[in-house]
């Protein structure tokens, strides 16, 4: 047999949920967010508002490949060795950021980064992740990479800096390229 008063809150309850949908015609939102609500048969619909907007408060990125491929400044000569392309260099600054958020695995840039290059993503990752927690802060930050600057100091090194625009704020990463055994790998990263 239930307990007294467990019965009586979930008569309570059945008659508020009654007296609500019955003051609201059955194709309404009810007043405030929209989301579900009860229908005369008792399931629990999602209105049509709730589909479109599932989180009001976010906004779609507009124009997510607006910079994709950019180069802002190159101070490449023509006898360099070539350099990945701008949009190589956009994501690599994006995934390293995604990295360090925690969103992404510091084993996926292996390719790219040379090992120490990993330790030190691995301890300002762990660093962000307890800074986190001791916050409460469990937000998840999406960026979007600006034009690339590069600049050539010789022609086997690549100096690049990205912005990530991540509102409110705007996340600067800069990176240095090396060209060994035939292949660019990033030497030092810094991502603010």
């Amino acid at each position: 047999m239930p307990h007294a008063s467990h019965a009586h809150h979930s008569d309570y309850a059945d008659r508020g949920e009654r007296s609500l949908s019955s003051a609201l015609p059955a194709d309404s939102d009810p007043p405030g967010r929209p989301g579900p609500r009860r229908t005369p048969s008792g399931v629990t619909s999602i209105t049509s508002a709730a589909k479109r907007t599932p989180h009001p408060h976010l906004r779609p990125v507009e124009d997510f490949d607006r910079h994709a491929n950019q180069v802002a400044v190159d101070t490449s000569a023509a006898a360099d060795v070539p350099a990945p392309a701008p949009r190589v260099l956009q994501r690599l600054a994006l995934y390293a950021f995604e990295a360090l958020e925690g969103v992404r695995s510091v084993g996926q840039l292996a390719a790219w980064i040379t090992p120490r290059v990993a330790d030190a993503l691995h301890e300002r990752r762990a660093a962000r992740t307890e800074r986190r927690t001791l916050y409460c802060d469990d937000r998840l930050v999406v960026a979007t990479p600006g034009p690339v600057h590069i600049d050539r100091p010789v022609p086997h090194v690549i100096e690049a800096a990205v912005s990530l625009y991540a509102e409110p704020r705007t996340h600067p990463v800069a990176m240095r390229l090396e060209y060994r055994d035939r292949r660019w790998r990033i030497t030092e990263l810094v991502v603010m």
